[in-house]
């Protein structure tokens, strides 16, 4: 009885404290601002405790006795901008080395084998597992394929996201369309067997790593652990997946290059020979990365670039950009005679042209050649330009056709100059003709032995019908052989690993960011590879909740991203240093589906991971204010690894009534902090976050069903006799644990005071920490009360819930600390209101408390404080809206006020919205999306083909009378070269790219752009706020208007006349102010430029 005495005397001082600093003597003028605004506010700290636990905090930072629990320390972002590369170094030093051990095997291996000893196909080492027949029937596959047909049993694992795996061995996996006994495919089954036992020890050396495989030159792929493939949900579809044809391979088989591609589009090239060009074209792009640069030009009578817009200069090869060239080079019809001395010369004066400017890869630059024919072999011009530069220019060429009278001429162009000639006779040789330019391009390198890393940007795994361990990076490096003696070393193959994403930022501390912070990273070029705001998926407009992955969504641009929240580039900046920071700026940053946003003033800080080794920068944007500043708890009282409790039973000899008693809560010790974690059942944490993960085998495999509250709570107490390791982030884990005994004060102070009768449906308290404590006032039926816990627990992967960012960042400067209002969706047709605060010192947040009230008991306050004879809860000559500062309606006196709550003022009433910002007092402000998806075409149901990207990839019965349709198509161009049958043209088309990509939804084909969004959200000028005023609205015709802030929160009282009690004419007045999003058109080029 006297601890509750005790307490209740310390609530009512600072209640009575907080109402006469609050309310103001100008009541009679302004009763409804004053009068409901500041009664919401005594509410709101009278029912969450929201002063009781900001004096508890107080107390902890700074006692009588000198024995502080907890003290306040600047946040310095150069340190923790290194911090971070530092750590993400080290990740990633770790998955390089697990690469590099393959590659040694290989290569030591390789030195053991006779080369020249050919075994009969049907040899027992040549017996293989091939994940296609893995676990099949006898009469599942035919007869030849026996060898390779194999049981494995699958176990599913967690480290593995539970899919069916084995430990025991690798398996092979080979593109349908190569065939599996041929001699060099069964050669490297063989050989690469080696890497078994490698595999197995790169896992138990790092239980982390993920996906280990070696790719062949070949097309055989070795994989483990072994799993079964799963890429179309239709088995009877082929597996098209060719390692050959993947980034990781072609970037590790060579160095980035500059390549200029040449297209024959003289009038002989028409039908099937065009066809053939374009594919080989697209077979040559798909092997290009975003560390090469490259153009396509058409030459017939005259030189043409496919795209204007990339007249004069290489571009990078990037998703968008080969998209579009290809898009481009679709619409070229085949004219006149080729003119293929002035096409080389446009080819040897653009490649001079770039070079003089540094621009490009730096390394090999290349000409291809597409042609049904050459007259002779220009070798006097190739010298001319050779001998004005240093740079080698390999040349390359595809002979088009069966014809052979130009064959000697178009080979020795390409053998003339240090490249390579194939001749094309159908669609199924162009893939492995065009590989073999690879191994001609890394020629160089086996000679120099050259094992650089490559990293690809991020991308999903869709290998098992999902998106695998979501967005990941590849490490990759080739492995170079020597196949007979005396002949130099030629590569073998790449070996590589998959780094997740997550796993990057899980080993960063990028939760020290704090509020309305965050981190991401990005490669050497500027693309995002994460980010808070990167958006990989978008929802297909006829197929509602559908996602699909956007096209290009990993070629985002870092000032896409950031450069439209500042008005400027940060780029530069990020790629141009090994660390630094950006002076003061203010970024705009989106929140809500890009209905509301907050200004954030902060500094960006940036830095590389290593130059010479590692692709990737890592950067941090950091608020001012609250961002300056971190809490951390005291020297004494931290929890270290070789202080950590051992056995719960410590704890029994806790005072457990000390998180109540805050008078003497420096009395508490090191055991009272760690202990406290065990005795409150009420407290979450976001499991988004990453406090403590799972080290080795045995908790990885449980890990996933542990929550955070969970692995903390093992990592303090259960370690030594559970034999089990969990790694945590030490300064997370103190602030929780300080955090919990803090708050705990609210929980007797909650049983005191329900609120339940008052309309309060649950009080909280959120810790910067991420602690949450919530009381609910009653029983609710599970939906409603799940539809709140959304948002109180919407914690994103670096974020904490939107109310919670808001509330921080609004008016940080201001005197008194206001509330801030969230109109919350509740159910199908219900909305309630949440009301937060920030529990601050000196722009320190420690917490937000709040609670959330009910509609109708929150519309009963309000008129209650705010009836009036100018503003009535019903109808009357005045209409009255209540919003918050993004223009969002709460309630109003109209009829219709619960189906318009929550949409935006301007489309409840936009004349009135159209005059409040003619007078100044809203602003529309722009928020950009740079990575947007748009819909540019909607055909009705077979109007159009309906091929998706992959169409352009052959099937097995194309396969087999791939020949005989050659012919035909053959004959058939002769026809249409006659203007016969012109049809073939557009049979012989090529599929859509990135440019433009397909969905087939509701039946219908539906054309999708990448794209830029603008979305138009209002903001209230709080400067400019004004009493009732006389309007112009129309001849004759002036309407009173009034706009005020209610006291200490972030909403605003509209007054207006009501346009069907006026005696003049109200010209439109329930006309919506257009705030849709805007799809931003741009004149191709221009758009280009600006990207």
């Amino acid at each position: 009885m006297e601890l509750s005495a005790l307490l209740l005397c310390i609530i009512i001082v600072l209640l009575n404290a907080y109402e006469s600093e609050a309310i103001t003597s100008n009541r009679d003028k302004n009763r409804i601002r004053d009068t409901f605004g500041i009664n919401m506010n005594v509410d709101l700290v009278h029912y969450t405790g929201y002063s009781v636990l900001n004096g508890v905090y107080e107390k902890a930072r700074k006692s009588k006795s000198g024995k502080n629990i907890i003290q306040v320390q600047r946040t310095n972002g150069t340190e923790l901008i290194s911090a971070m590369a530092n750590d993400l170094r080290k990740l990633l030093k770790k998955k390089h080395n697990a690469v590099r051990r393959l590659v040694d095997t290989l290569e030591s291996h390789s030195k053991t084998i006779n080369w020249g000893s050919v075994q009969p196909a049907d040899a027992p080492e040549f017996s293989y597992y091939n994940v296609e027949y893995m676990n099949k029937k006898p009469d599942e596959i035919d007869e030849q394929y026996e060898p390779q047909r194999k049981s494995l049993q699958l176990t599913p694992d967690d480290r593995f996201l539970n899919r069916p795996v084995n430990f025991s061995r690798s398996v092979v996996q080979v593109p349908f369309d190569v065939y599996s006994r041929r001699s060099d495919v069964l050669r490297d089954a063989n050989w690469t067997r080696i890497l078994d036992e490698k595999f197995k020890k790169n896992l138990e050396n790092d239980p982390s790593l993920k996906w280990q495989y070696f790719g062949t030159t070949a097309g055989l792929l070795r994989f483990y652990p072994p799993f079964q493939w799963k890429m179309y949900s239709d088995s009877d579809r082929p597996n098209v997946y060719d390692c050959r044809m993947k980034p990781w391979y072609t970037k590790a088989a060579t160095f980035p290059k500059d390549m200029i591609i040449l297209v024959d589009s003289s009038g002989s090239m028409e039908g099937l020979k065009k066809w053939v060009a374009s594919h080989i074209v697209q077979a040559l792009v798909d092997t290009l990365g975003d560390n090469d640069f490259f153009n396509i030009l058409t030459y017939s009578d005259v030189v043409e670039y496919v795209e204007p817009c990339f007249d004069g200069t290489l571009v990078r090869a990037d998703g968008g950009n080969k998209g579009k060239l290809m898009e481009s080079l679709r619409h070229i019809q085949p004219k006149s005679v080729a003119d293929l001395s002035s096409a080389l010369e446009a080819a040897f004066n653009l490649t001079l042209k770039f070079h003089s400017t540094n621009s490009g890869s730096g390394c090999y630059s290349s000409v291809v050649i597409i042609t049904d024919g050459a007259t002779y072999d220009y070798q006097d011009l190739m010298d001319r330009y050779n001998n004005l530069t240093d740079r080698q220019i390999r040349v390359f060429s595809y002979l088009v056709g069966s014809d052979t009278s130009y064959m000697e001429s178009v080979r020795d162009i390409a053998c003339n100059n240090d490249g390579f000639f194939q001749q094309v006779l159908s669609r199924n040789d162009i893939k492995e003709k065009v590989l073999r330019y690879l191994t001609v391009m890394n020629r160089p390198q086996a000679i120099q032995e050259d094992h650089h890393t490559a990293w690809t940007k991020p991308y999903y795994d869709q290998t098992y019908l999902d998106y695998g361990f979501g967005l990941v990076s590849t490490v990759s490096a080739p492995a170079y052989v020597r196949r007979s003696s005396g002949s130099g070393k030629t590569l073998g193959g790449v070996a590589a690993t998959d780094v997740p994403i997550d796993h990057m930022l899980n080993v960063m501390p990028i939760h020290r960011t704090g509020v309305n912070g965050y981190a991401f990273v990005v490669t050497n070029n500027g693309y995002v590879v994460a980010h808070p705001k990167l958006e990989t998926f978008f929802t297909k407009m006829y197929h509602s909740g559908t996602l699909s992955i956007k096209p290009n969504y990993n070629s985002i641009d870092i000032d896409a991203l950031e450069g439209a929240a500042v008005n400027e580039t940060i780029r530069t900046s990020i790629l141009a240093n090994t660390i630094g920071r950006t002076e003061y700026r203010k970024a705009i940053i989106p929140l809500d589906s890009w209905k509301r946003f907050i200004l954030v003033r902060g500094r960006y800080y940036f830095s590389s991971v290593d130059q010479e080794k590692f692709p990737f920068h890592v950067g941090a944007f950091l608020p001012d204010l609250y961002g300056k500043q971190k809490l951390e708890l005291s020297k004494s009282y931290k929890i270290r690894k070789s202080s950590r409790l051992s056995v719960e039973k410590n704890c029994t000899r806790v005072d457990w009534s000390l998180p109540y008693k805050y008078p003497a809560i420096e009395d508490v010790s090191r055991e009272d902090l760690a202990c406290g974690i065990l005795a409150n059942q009420t407290i979450w944490l976001p499991d988004t976050w990453r406090y403590c993960y799972p080290r080795n085998e045995s908790v990885a495999k449980s890990g996933k069903s542990m929550s955070q509250l969970e692995l903390i709570k093992t990592y303090l107490f259960q370690q030594q006799k559970s034999n089990i390791s969990i790694e945590c982030d030490l300064e997370m884990v103190n602030l929780v644990l300080v955090d919990v005994f803090i708050t705990s004060a609210l929980e007797v102070y909650w049983n005191d005071y329900p609120s339940g009768e008052y309309g309060v449906v649950v009080v909280f308290s959120i810790s910067s920490s991420g602690v949450q404590r919530r009381r609910w006032q009653s029983v609710y039926r599970a939906e409603y009360k799940q539809n709140i816990l959304n948002v109180l627990t919407g914690f994103g992967r670096q974020s904490y819930p939107s109310f919670y960012r808001r509330t921080v960042a609004y008016k940080p400067n201001a005197a008194s600390t206001p509330c801030l209002y969230t109109l919350i969706k509740t159910g199908i047709n219900r909305t309630d209101i949440l009301v937060s605060k920030a529990l601050r010192r000196n722009g320190l947040v420690y917490a937000v408390s709040g609670m959330v009230i009910s509609a109708e008991n929150f519309t009963d306050k309000f008129w209650n404080d705010a009836n009036s004879s100018t503003c009535s809860r019903n109808p009357n000559a005045y209409l009255c809206y209540l919003i918050d500062d993004n223009g969002i309606l709460l309630l109003s006196n109209t009829d219709s006020w619960k189906y318009d709550a929550g949409k935006s003022i301007a489309e409840v009433d936009g004349q009135l919205t159209r005059v409040l910002l003619d007078a100044g007092y809203f602003t529309v402000v722009n928020l950009y999306d740079r990575s947007s998806v748009c819909q540019v075409a909607r055909y009705g149901k077979g109007g159009e083909d309906h091929n998706g990207a992959l169409s352009n990839l052959p099937n097995p019965f194309r396969s087999a009378i791939g020949y005989l349709t050659f012919w035909t198509m053959e004959f058939a161009s002769l026809l249409s070269r006659l203007s016969i049958v012109s049809i073939w043209t557009h049979i012989t088309s090529l599929t859509t790219t990135q440019a433009t990509f397909k969905a087939r939804e509701n039946g219908f084909t539906i054309h999708y752009d990448v794209c830029d969004a603008k979305y138009k959200v209002l903001s209230v000028n709080t400067e400019n706020l004004a009493d009732f005023q006389r309007v112009d609205i129309g001849k004759n015709c002036t309407r009173f208007i009034s706009i005020k802030q209610v006291q200490a929160s972030n909403l605003f009282f509209v007054t207006t006349q009501n346009c069907e009690t006026m005696d003049c004419y109200c010209s439109y007045p329930t006309q919506p102010y257009m705030m849709d999003r805007e799809e931003l058109k741009y004149i191709l080029c221009v758009y280009m430029k600006l990207n």
